[in-house]
């Protein structure tokens, strides 16, 4: 029996002991406080540090202090440890340090480097194409650099296509409007390809892109819209345009045409003059056998002589930013002569002898002439 007390004693005390150790080890971490300053005592906020156990570098801590230089480890007792912190402008410092519980607190100055970083420019880019409510937003920036005028900056834009006469598309085989500064250009689309050519790349500010307008916009916008937005400052000015020419055949057409523009700020006028002269005609020769000798013979010819005449002026005034007035005032004048000759004639086929001979003419001119007006106000709502 004793022997069997003497072993169950044993056990208990070893038990014991073992709870000892661990109650001791337990007790060995304690919190250390580490206050990083400068040379100014001023603290040095989010400075890097590390802290690793020498007896087991595998055991490691890093922590980054908080805006007042503090930061906070839990640490053996008589633990043995390297304190390396670092941070910007400053040059790094490592202290061998040896705990031995009675110190919990440690402050370290650390030395400016003499050396500050150079001027960091953040600069970012905006985004070519943006959406805003019903419309397309396009950015030309990187479209002006590889362009010679206003009308390359539209070709080149995505989305857009233009044809050899000037017109701009959308997606629709509809003409877009082309409006410049939010306003309708009476203009055709030659003369508003000219008015793009002369401006420069980078007189553009933005271009909005409408491709299903809605209610606000005028019936002749089917085709989508097309708004050049320019940078402040810049005036378009008076532009203008004149052509002539003539075609040539059995007979001539000839044609005159002169457009002005004037765009000064809030006032907005155009004027247009076009006078054309044609002279067409018709020629039908017609043979139809009526028995097996016998057939009529029809020759008519036409001539179509005329001229026309168009003027058109308007004016649009931008009363404040959502407001404008315009008056339209058109007349056009027209003349036509028209002669008609019909040689009829009915003969035997195996002779060639006429049955029959008539001339028909006729003549029919006149001209007519038509004026119109109109006054038209806008206000935008949006």
């Amino acid at each position: 029996m004793s022997g069997a007390n003497h072993s169950f004693l044993s056990k208990i005390t070893c038990t014991l002991f073992f709870l000892l150790i661990l109650y001791y080890a337990s007790g060995q971490d304690f919190p250390v406080s580490i206050k990083v300053v400068n040379s100014k005592k001023e603290p040095v906020g989010y400075a890097s540090i590390i802290v690793t156990n020498r007896l087991d570098t595998a055991q490691q801590f890093k922590k980054s202090a908080d805006s007042s230089g503090n930061a906070r480890f839990n640490l053996n007792k008589s633990g043995q440890y390297t304190f390396f912190i670092s941070a910007i402008n400053y040059q790094p410092l490592e202290k061998r340090v040896t705990l031995t519980g009675n110190q919990a607190n440690f402050i370290y100055t650390l030395e400016q480097t003499g050396k500050t970083l150079d001027n960091v420019v953040v600069t970012s880019q905006r985004p070519l194409m943006r959406q805003e409510d019903d419309k397309t937003i396009v950015d030309p920036e990187n479209l002006v650099a590889t362009s010679t005028s206003g009308f390359e900056v539209i070709e080149k834009t995505p989305g857009l296509f233009v044809d050899q006469d000037g017109n701009i598309y959308i997606s629709s085989l509809t003409p877009a409007s082309v409006q410049i500064n939010g306003r309708n250009m009476r203009m055709s689309a030659a003369d508003i390809a000219t008015l793009l050519k002369s401006l420069p790349p980078g007189s553009i500010s933005k271009i909005e892109i409408v491709r299903t307008p809605s209610a606000k916009y005028d019936a002749s916008s089917s085709g989508g819209v097309v708004n050049v937005v320019l940078k402040k400052g810049v005036r378009i000015g008076m532009t203008g345009s004149a052509n002539a020419g003539m075609q040539q055949g059995t007979y001539g057409n000839q044609f005159l045409g002169i457009n002005i523009n004037n765009n000064d700020g809030r006032k907005n006028s155009n004027l247009n003059f076009n006078y054309s002269r044609r002279n067409s005609f018709e020629q039908i020769i017609t043979d139809r056998i009526f028995t097996s000798d016998s057939m009529l013979s029809q020759d008519a010819y036409t001539k179509y002589p005329g001229s026309n005449l168009y003027g058109s002026f308007g004016i649009t005034y931008e009363l404040t930013k959502k407001w404008e007035l315009t008056y339209d005032a058109t007349a056009s004048y027209n003349q036509f002569d028209n002669n008609s000759e019909n040689v009829n004639k009915l003969f035997k086929i195996s002779t060639g002898e006429a049955f029959s001979n008539s001339l028909n003419k006729v003549n029919n001119d006149g001209s007519n002439f038509s004026i119109g007006t109109g006054f038209e106000t806008k206000y935008k709502i949006d």
